[in-house]
């Protein structure tokens, strides 16, 4: 038996010789992965991944040896370290020489293989990869020599979910010997790099830009409550969040079914019920979401081993829709965030930054869905069979549901899904305070609902809580602003927080749909200005999920008398007033 420190039984050494070397800028979704990365430490290993591969026939280490040094010297990614440029950016440094270690864990006649396997991936998946080791670890178990497992473990910040695929296929070949029909690889980071910063580079980083401001113009900054919003306790950390999975072939033959009558994908129709549910949660009719997005259209791109993906921006208004609606208006609103999901991190967070000051509130984006069914939907490949709705309907009994607990501490709320014929599994987890296990189950169960329900027949999105069961977020303090749910109280807050601000009201201005937040404020301070008030709330808003600063700010001088639980503001004469925005940039 191996102990439990798994301490290898010996180590193979790979030298390699790859065809070039070089240095450039990370690629834009090298540099999105690698800050990533460095958000979350010290639990970059949250983001590796990695495999475990069964050897077709009888080989030993030298056979896997060979094959590392050739999948190594075939693709540039997994030689490829992190250095830094004098200015102290991150620079992406392909070697073409070196050595890769292979850990060998030998288990003997009694020795238990499945345990050991086990162990080294629990080491192995979990290993912390740093900029300047090479981005590729691999081990094999072996027993007398034969091996009986291959485990690779990549970091996210070399290769994503189509690469370690591509990887992992290629490396298969390699190790039975059949690579005489393998294309070349003739496209790697460094000549995306160099793509990247051409003029036909920089102008599809403008255009995602660009999208990326007008759409965060519209957006709700939360779907989340902005009221009684308790920080995570000792008790309750965050990192421990309520999650639960869906099986389901009722879902995967409605989804299917749908997009086949409305000319739209089964991912798109599960995503359109998904972003109902939201709306009906957070009573705000406009839902936006990042998508998990591959890049992978362009030809050069598709059998790339590298890491493409980045996030796209995903914004739908479901005001006054049916579900048949809300199917054709997701599928859009999907499609132009799969069009602007490439550019340069730093240039949409400025854009991010920009709009947030402008609004006068902290965009919260940490909401996700991941679609990982790769295209692949059980059943896609025979739609000219349509199920009856009866047989549908039935399904619904075989539906499984299990709950979880573990999940990002990074994110408000993620839903992913995948596909495994005959069914789809829906994954969901979410922050305590913005959903709880049972809202959890209530929202997978009813987009199956939802799915089921619209093969019988269009609805009305009104009808989704009637349906589902999903209860709308009381906004019983809060006001409608700015496409959002605004609480007066904690605006007022916010501003009485602020060094020599002695006292603050709120005026609620203009039409329900869309109020506008005055705040009169008294100081002691002659020379605040509208502009200081405004940073320095922005300051605070960043620490205060869901809150707001005012649409205008009113600047009273204090006096001796003030009493604050009078209308003081109607009395004391005005020393400044402005919105506190800085004027708009051009092209901003």
């Amino acid at each position: 038996m191996v102990d439990a420190t798994l301490t290898p039984t010996t180590r193979l050494t790979v030298r390699f010789h790859g065809e070039r070397s070089g240095s450039a800028e990370l690629t834009w979704a090298q540099r999105h992965i690698w800050e990533r990365c460095r958000a979350i430490a010290p639990q970059e290993a949250y983001f590796n991944l990695h495999r475990v591969i069964e050897p077709p026939g009888t080989c030993d280490a030298a056979q896997v040896a060979r094959a590392v040094r050739l999948l190594v010297e075939r693709y540039e990614a997994l030689r490829t370290t992190i250095g830094r440029a004098p200015d102290g950016q991150p620079r992406q440094q392909v070697a073409a020489t070196g050595e890769l270690d292979i850990d060998v864990h030998e288990v003997d006649v009694a020795g238990d293989v499945t345990s050991t396997v086990e162990l080294a991936s629990v080491e192995h998946g979990g290993h912390r990869f740093t900029d300047d080791e090479w981005p590729l670890r691999v081990a094999v178990v072996t027993r007398s020599g034969k091996v009986l497992r291959v485990l690779l473990t990549a970091s996210h910040v070399a290769v994503d979910w189509v690469g370690v695929r591509l990887v992992c296929g290629v490396f298969a070949q390699l190790l039975a010997g059949d690579s005489a029909d393998l294309p070349p690889a003739t496209h790697h980071p460094l000549d995306e790099a160099i793509a990247e910063t051409s003029p036909a580079g920089r102008q599809r980083a403008e255009r995602a830009a660009e999208y990326w401001r007008q759409t965060l113009r519209t957006v709700p900054h939360t779907l989340a409550t902005t009221t009684g919003v308790a920080e995570p306790t000792e008790r309750q950390p965050r990192q421990w969040s309520p999650a639960g999975q869906l099986r389901s072939s009722a879902v995967a033959m409605a989804a299917n079914l749908l997009a086949e009558r409305h000319d739209a994908t089964p991912t798109s129709v599960v995503l359109a019920a998904f972003s109902a549910l939201l709306c009906a949660r957070s009573g705000i009719d406009l839902t936006s979401l990042q998508l998990f997005v591959g890049n992978r259209f362009a030809p050069q791109h598709r059998d790339m081993v590298t890491t493409r993906v980045q996030h796209g921006l995903f914004a739908v208004d479901l005001r006054e829709a049916t579900f048949v609606t809300a199917v054709r208006r997701t599928k859009g609103a999907a499609l132009c965030a799969y069009r602007h999901a490439q550019y340069p991190p730093a240039l949409i967070q400025e854009a991010i930054d920009d709009v947030s000051v402008q609004r006068g509130l902290r965009i919260d984006l940490s909401f996700f869905f991941h679609d990982r069914t790769h295209g692949v939907w059980p059943g896609n490949h025979t739609r000219a069979l349509e199920p009856e709705p009866a047989t549908i309907a039935d399904a619904l009994s075989r539906s499984r549901y299990r709950r979880d607990v573990l999940w990002d501490r990074h994110q408000q709320l993620r839903f992913d899904l995948q596909a495994r014929d005959p069914w789809v599994m829906l994954r969901l987890a979410a922050d305590p305070r913005f959903l709880s296990a049972q809202e959890v189950a209530t929202v997978l169960h009813g987009i199956e609902t939802l799915l089921v329900t619209a093969v019988r027949g269009d609805f009305p999105l009104a009808d989704v809580p009637a349906l589902t069961g999903l209860a709308s977020v009381c906004h019983s303090r809060e006001v409608r602003s700015d496409g959002c749910w605004i609480a007066p109280e904690v605006v007022r807050l916010l501003v009485s927080d602020v060094p020599d601000v002695t006292a603050t009201h709120i005026d609620i201005t203009g039409p329900p749909t869309d109020h506008r937040l005055v705040a009169h404020v008294a100081t002691r301070n002659p020379s605040l200005s509208a502009a200081d008030l405004h940073v320095a709330c922005m300051y605070r808003v960043r620490s205060r999920p869901g809150s707001s600063t005012p649409h205008h700010y009113v600047i009273h001088p204090h006096t001796p008398h003030l009493d604050p639980a009078q209308r003081w503001w109607e009395s004391i004469p005005i020393q400044s007033q402005g919105t506190g925005r800085p004027p708009l940039e051009p092209g901003k």
